[in-house]
């Protein structure tokens, strides 16, 4: 029998690192572009359009600074819409620079970054910038065959080999903190389908001790609904799915909960779009439609305790859904039950 003892690993600023009370308010979930150089055929925006009214870097700032003011927001999750290396007008250069403008700003005011990005833009002169930012990375990377990544992602010509090389430089520069609990600030998350699920454990392995693993099952909307045929056949199929992400996934489930079962960045979180629309999740734009403008509300907490009291109804009817509502086979009834409670 080994006495061996298993030290838990968790991503710096991920909803288990700060493990919240419920009513804590840790991030603000800010979607920092419209634009992405891929087309994902998991992608839950489906063919995306930018927006006309999208913020310059000067108005996210502005969202930023009133979210510490207002809430005293402790870090930053920057996710969902768009590739999240683009931040704001002009070319690709001025977007890079922008980033890096918003990013410093952030850690000004004493606010540290989670980040989910394709990878593409993750150089070697990225990363060094990171490092030195206090941010944690995600890449998502679903597979190790060319082929297959070329299909799933919809990626620029040599992509593959491209951000396969930045992980390998990323690994080798973000240092894995270990003490009693291994704390990573680099991680790779993979969206597990019917194309790569037979490799899920090969890519675990890939990941070795100085990377932290995330597997995920996708939501059947946007385009991964458009390629249901190619991307999960049945819905034996899909709970398959499920399983292998509570068995390879690093917290045993999704990246973003807490241990006490939630997802703490709808839990303990508010999110704006890109245009300064009050969101349920980064992912779900349409919410926008629910909840309005930040412009509209008195204030940041007035926006927040709206979309806290729809989600906290929606639970009390389906309380299966708090690790991730936009998974929950009910979610489309979201939009009617807010409708019907609150507007």
């Amino acid at each position: 029998m080994s006495n061996k003892k298993t030290i838990k690993k968790i991503l710096k600023f991920s909803p288990m690192y700060f493990n919240p009370r419920e009513d804590e308010v840790i991030y603000l979930n800010l979607n920092v572009s419209d634009m992405c150089n891929y087309r994902c055929i998991k992608c839950f925006q489906g063919k995306m359009t930018p927006s006309l009214d999208s913020f310059d870097l000067p108005e996210l700032i502005k969202i930023i600074d009133q979210a510490k003011k207002e809430l005293n927001i402790k870090a930053m999750y920057i996710s969902g819409r768009g590739e999240t290396f683009f931040v704001g007008s002009g070319n690709l250069e001025k977007k890079l620079e922008n980033y890096k403008n918003l990013v410093k700003h952030a850690n000004s005011i004493g606010i540290a970054i989670i980040q989910f990005t394709n990878g593409y833009y993750l150089t070697p002169d990225m990363v060094d910038f990171l490092v030195n930012h206090n941010i944690s990375i995600v890449v998502s990377f679903d597979t190790l065959n060319e082929e297959k990544y070329n299909q799933l992602f919809g990626s620029p010509h040599g992509a593959f080999q491209k951000v396969k090389s930045n992980i390998e430089y990323a690994r080798k520069h973000f240092a894995v903190e270990t003490n009693d609990i291994k704390y990573y600030r680099f991680g790779i998350n993979t969206a597990i389908n019917h194309a790569n699920i037979n490799e899920i454990n090969e890519k675990k392995k890939y990941c070795q001790d100085d990377i932290i693993f995330f597997s995920n099952y996708p939501m059947i909307k946007g385009s991964f609904k458009e390629n249901l045929k190619e991307m999960c056949l049945t819905k034996q199929e899909y709970e398959e799915f499920k399983l292998k992400v509570k068995e390879t996934s690093e917290y045993k489930w999704l990246m973003g909960i807490c241990q006490n079962g939630a997802c703490g960045f709808y839990y303990n979180g508010i999110t704006i779009d890109v245009n300064g629309n009050v969101l349920l999740s980064p992912y779900d734009i349409d919410s926008g439609k629910l909840f309005g403008n930040i412009t509209e509300y008195p204030s940041m907490r007035e926006a927040l305790k709206r979309v806290r009291t729809s989600i906290k109804e929606f639970l009390n009817k389906f309380p299966d859904g708090k690790t991730c509502p936009l998974r929950h086979s009910h979610y489309n009834e979201f939009y009617k039950f807010v409708k019907s409670k609150f507007i």
